[in-house]
């Protein structure tokens, strides 16, 4: 299923839901890296789907990730900064996020 392009049609939600929930069932007990995944979805489980529930609400950060990643290749090149202006200067801008 594509979410990112679009919304899932009612149908489409309707069988991925059930399923996505009771694999998260089968692993959360676990106690290895696909359990300590499982638990960490259930924990954010409301917040997952806002995209489908309001109007306008992306389903991906990438504006964000877009935003930030300036600041890392520039930070690994240059070994980071030694100031607190410095800190600013590669500070990204994300007042128009």
């Amino acid at each position: 299923m594509h979410f990112a392009q679009a919304p899932p049609e009612p149908r489409q939600w309707e069988f991925f839901y059930p399923h996505f929930l009771f694999t998260l069932l089968l692993w959360e007990q676990e106690q290895n890296e696909a359990g300590k995944l499982a638990r960490r979805i259930v924990r954010q489980l409301d917040s997952l789907w806002t995209f489908l529930e309001h109007e306008g609400v992306a389903p991906t950060d990438n504006r964000a990730e877009r935003a930030l990643r300036f600041a890392v290749p520039w930070r690994k090149r240059s070994l980071g900064t030694r100031s607190e202006k410095g800190n600013r200067w590669v500070e990204p801008d994300l007042a128009w996020i």
